[in-house]
């Protein structure tokens, strides 16, 4: 939850105004988010990895 408050007057009475919103969506986005960046950061250090391997195992064959 978020919530955000703030003092108003209403009327000529001071109130308080308070909005809550449900962000659980949105955790859930930034959840899935971070977990799809930790994979591509994964394959991208494979990748690399053995694209190192090939070009040493072809300065070597040359």
């Amino acid at each position: 939850m978020e919530i955000t408050s703030s003092t108003i007057v209403w009327s000529g009475v001071a109130a308080r105004c308070v909005l809550v919103k449900d962000i659980t969506e949105r955790k859930r986005t930034e959840r899935l988010l971070f977990n799809y960046n930790q994979t591509l950061e994964q394959q991208v250090a494979d990748r690399t990895a053995a694209l190192q391997e090939s070009g040493q195992a072809l300065k070597i064959s040359i």
